[in-house]
């Protein structure tokens, strides 16, 4: 089989020799760039809508110091208001997994873009494509978007998920990389 590049599948589906190809290279592309998209907008759009939250959490935090005095009355210190150490790590740590889930979601969509694309020039619609794009799409919502969301909306429950969406995402490159290895090369 010769080479084929994506714009002759859209516009000439008849040279795939399967025609399920068309369906699944298809979601694969679409939800990579629906993962992609999410990914820029959550971080360009509501990154620092994130970030505020997150700091007024921890400014709620804070805990009142009364002032300290001399011995003849006089102020040594004024009143102020401290923010432990533990609340300014979880503060940080939350938004690292916020980075780190629309880190993950763009970088697996991406993933996924290319194995619509490896598959759709394989010619066929193997079962493993299939099972790469649901690992794919599954592990990004347990994985990425949990992340995220837990948090962004400082929920820890929501980050029951991650570990299994971990192991679906890891599945998903193993798919891809099974899919290219079996993919045509060009002659």
């Amino acid at each position: 089989m010769r080479y084929i590049t994506y714009n002759q599948i859209l516009t000439r589906p008849h040279i795939i020799p399967i025609k399920k190809a068309i369906p699944m290279a298809h979601y694969n592309m679409i939800a990579g760039g629906i993962f992609g998209l999410i990914a820029v907008l959550a971080g360009a759009v509501l990154s620092d809508q994130v970030k505020l939250r997150l700091d007024n959490v921890l400014l709620e935090k804070a805990v009142a110091v009364p002032a300290v005095l001399h011995p003849d009355g006089t102020i040594a210190r004024d009143a102020t208001t401290e923010i432990s150490i533990i609340d300014r790590r979880e503060n940080e740590d939350a938004w690292l997994r916020y980075l780190t889930g629309n880190f993950y979601l763009m970088f697996n969509g991406l993933a996924m873009i290319a194995l619509g694309l490896i598959g759709a020039q394989a010619g066929g619609d193997s079962r493993i494509a299939i099972a790469g794009g649901a690992c794919f799409t599954v592990g990004n919502l347990l994985f990425a978007v949990c992340m995220s969301a837990a948090a962004a909306l400082s929920m820890p429950t929501l980050r029951v998920p991650i570990p299994v969406g971990a192991i679906l995402l890891a599945a998903g490159w193993i798919c891809l990389i099974v899919v290219s290895m079996k993919a045509k090369r060009p002659a």
